[in-house]
């Protein structure tokens, strides 16, 4: 018999080639932005400006992104190939892992390249779209996938009871397909009401699935306990009914309690007069259906492990969003010949004082939409388009109206500072340091 580990190092090997070629899609952006900038190196650097900045944080970010996609991918194929079960049930699931962190990179590396090439183009409708089509996809493929430890809504009510996985499985479904089409129809809602929708409809998409699987496990219980209630009043009207070898088998089984049952949920044979009954109990002493009695149960202990593992993943990702959606800052360093934007999560930029050709302070602020860049609650970075500019660079935080209009060597910037005075500060120092 072969141990474990052989077994998964067999299965990695007739996996090979899926996981060279799935490697190699998802480092193919990365191969790209290396190689262009490379080759536009020593043009941004002689030209210097605005432009020549945000053209290599563009490439940059295409670097950045094909990157994070690889150890995402490796840890997904690992996971997934590891448990028995996942390899057994759920080829089509097993196919959707092997591909789909290559899409995510190779799409979204190439929104970022369009726009580096000067297309118009919207990075962050772009991302929302892809999410609700992989939320779709997901949908379709989430009733199909078997109970197992690494694919699917990993909590301690589904682990424990299959009745109660397929259940959420085919509730989670229908809400992710759902979260898809409002993730994708948000994206395209202008203003800031785009941007609070598609986090909303994640967040439910994450947790619906979870309160759902909860909520039907307290309804099973309070179920299985109405029904224990019913059998025993009647077992109590109805004591002549029993006969002498139900009444011995009660005898023989008075004081035991849920103890006689072990861990691993192990059927009980109990002899009657009529027939032999399999009574099941899961992992909680509960009894389940008598038609899962031969489907092998988790342990108490892996169990929770794997649910705390799955919701400290889920705990760690909602804990990162607020972070990303409401921290981040952006100061002015000024020098002799040049001042420099430090931004927190963007690239900084650097414009010489003598570049500036034209320096003016907005107090009701200037429109514009994201088409690259960063944004949250917080700060709006990046390449903006409107119909005054057509596409410029701003640096601005969302709580601040006045801001700094920048003309620079054909280039527009768009600055301000976390308030009022802020804003005012930089604008008076720029003007100094222009005059001179």
């Amino acid at each position: 018999m072969r141990r474990p580990d052989e077994d998964f190092s067999l299965i990695m090997k007739q996996y090979k080639w899926q996981i060279i070629l799935s490697t190699i899609l998802v480092l193919l952006p990365a191969a790209a932005g290396f190689f262009l900038l490379a080759a536009a190196g020593s043009a941004s650097s002689e030209a210097g400006g605005i432009a020549s900045s945000v053209a290599g944080g563009r490439l940059k970010a295409m670097i950045v992104m094909s990157l994070f996609c690889l150890p995402n991918h490796f840890l997904a194929v690992w996971l997934t190939l590891r448990d028995p079960k996942n390899r057994e049930r759920n080829r089509q699931m097993i196919s959707f892992i092997f591909w789909i962190c290559p899409v995510i990179s190779i799409f979204s590396c190439g929104s970022m390249y369009r726009i580096y090439t000067g297309a118009r183009a919207d990075q962050g409708t772009g991302i929302s779209v892809c999410m609700g089509l992989m939320f779709i996809v997901l949908g379709n493929y989430l009733p199909k996938t078997g109970q197992n430890h690494t694919v699917g809504i990993r909590v301690p009510w589904t682990l424990a009871d299959e009745e109660n996985w397929n259940a959420t499985h085919r509730f989670g479904g229908r809400v992710w397909v759902a979260g898809g089409f409002i993730t994708m129809i948000g994206s395209f809602l202008p203003g800031t009401l785009g941007h609070r929708i598609v986090p909303a409809a994640l967040l439910v998409v994450a947790l619906a699935p979870i309160l759902y699987s909860y909520l039907y496990y307290r309804r099973q219980r309070k179920q299985r306990r109405l029904s224990e209630t019913q059998i025993s009043q009647g077992a109590q009207m109805n004591p002549k009914r029993m006969n002498s070898s139900q009444t011995d088998m009660g005898v023989k089984n008075a004081g035991k309690t849920s103890a006689e049952y072990d861990k691993a949920g192990n059927a009980e044979r109990i002899a009657t007069s009529e027939k032999t009954v399999y009574e099941v109990r899961n992992v909680y002493g509960e009894r389940i259906s008598t038609e899962t009695k031969n489907t092998p149960l988790a342990s108490k202990k892996s169990i929770y492990t794997t649910s705390a593992v799955s919701l400290g993943i889920l705990a760690a990702i909602l804990i990162g969003t607020a972070v990303l959606m409401f921290t981040g800052n952006i100061r002015c360093e000024f020098a002799d010949e040049a001042f420099t934007i430090k931004a927190f999560y963007w690239d900084d930029l650097t414009v010489a004082y003598d570049e500036i050709d034209s320096l003016e302070l907005r107090e009701y602020g200037v429109p514009g939409y994201r088409s690259f860049g960063f944004g949250n609650a917080r700060l709006g970075m990046g390449t903006f388009e409107n119909e005054e500019f057509g596409s410029y660079t701003r640096y601005t935080y969302a709580g601040s109206q006045p801001c700094l209009v920048i003309e620079a060597g054909g280039e527009t910037l768009v600055l301000n500072g976390k308030n009022e005075a802020e804003t005012l500060a930089i604008y008076e120092r720029l003007k100094a340091e222009i005059s001179n």
